[in-house]
């Protein structure tokens, strides 16, 4: 997955100096700039953007001894995906072709997606819920907190909705399978539902661009 924009936003500027001869005047200065769309951090499962520039321009030699896969996708864009890295750290080093002085070694942190919050809809699941704000709730979402990537979206592709029936007096419980993230399919249950009864959403899988991830199970009740 190549995330375009990630809001993210920083700049890492890099000031090397090339030098010759202590006693030249002709001292050579170069900059060269690594713009980093997600700060310093490289997120597993994702094709995370660099753009790499520099006073003299040209192409550029960026490699490094880690697992990372390295695209090149524009003249001076790259994408670096470390999904095979186990290192929480790996170093790029980047040579101007043009000028083999002006280099740098970069460092990045590398993390894993967060698990994603589950929530109904807008509102947030919990004991003593609101039935009538609940009923009006299209969907079970997957959000994550202080972590947004523009263009990236986390997506239930099912779960599992646990209750109990009361058959003469006999209490059992029931389960609902549930293809994809709507609501609608248990609502008619959830209509039902006595005041204060406990509801359980077990084996919630959610599409991240790592993969699928399991979120644990949510407990709910209604006043």
């Amino acid at each position: 997955m190549h995330i375009k924009n990630i809001k993210l936003g920083f700049l890492l500027a890099l000031n090397l100096f090339s030098f010759g001869r202590l006693l030249s005047q002709d001292k050579l200065t170069q900059q060269l700039f690594v713009h980093l769309e997600n700060t310093n951090i490289l997120v597993r499962g994702l094709e995370n953007p660099i753009q790499i520039s520099s006073k003299i321009g040209g192409d550029y030699s960026v490699t490094t001894k880690s697992a990372a896969i390295i695209k090149k996708s524009t003249e001076n864009e790259y994408t670096i995906d470390p999904k095979n890295l186990k290192d929480d750290t790996m170093m790029l080093e980047i040579v101007s072709k043009k000028n083999s002085k002006v280099k740098s070694v970069v460092k990045f942190k590398i993390m894993d997606l967060p698990l994603p919050r589950i929530k109904f809809g807008m509102i947030e699941p919990g004991l003593n819920m609101s039935k009538p704000l609940f009923m009006v709730q299209p969907i079970l979402s997957a959000v994550i907190d202080n972590f947004f990537i523009d263009g990236m979206r986390y997506k239930v592709i099912s779960y599992t909705f646990n209750y109990f029936e009361y058959s003469q007096g006999i209490r059992k419980i029931k389960s609902v399978k549930v293809i994809g993230n709507s609501l609608e399919k248990i609502k008619a249950i959830i209509q039902s539902i006595d005041v204060g009864e406990k509801l359980e959403f077990s084996d919630i899988q959610v599409e991240t661009a790592s993969g699928i991830v399991s979120v644990g199970n949510i407990i709910i009740s209604f006043k």
